[in-house]
């Protein structure tokens, strides 16, 4: 349409799809922020058991692999509400001169 109706239809939506999007990744960011820090509290412990010889190194360099799988994760989830955030900002008409 000419009168502007139909783009302003399609802000609207992008609004909302990304306002919709927005809740689960804060679900997500909450959930992987909770798992990367008790392995990070698991990486503690493993270190200091091996540290004290009551541990294996395997065992240590699992703590470390599932911390590091972890954080990998929060990261992931972080980007994704970055993006997230850049495409409301935009849907907003920021940005558009």
């Amino acid at each position: 349409d000419l009168d502007g109706t139909d783009q302003g239809n399609w802000t609207f939506r992008d609004v909302a799809d990304a306002l919709a999007v927005r809740a689960g990744i804060e679900t997500r960011l909450t959930a992987t922020g909770k798992a990367a820090h008790a392995a990070g509290a698991a990486l503690t412990l493993g270190q200091a058991r091996y540290d004290k010889g009551v541990d294996s190194y395997l065992n240590l360099l699992d703590a470390q692999r599932t911390a590091y799988s972890a954080q990998q994760a929060l990261i992931a989830v972080q980007l994704a509400r970055a993006a997230n955030l850049a495409g409301l900002y935009a849907a907003l008409g920021g940005g558009v001169s």
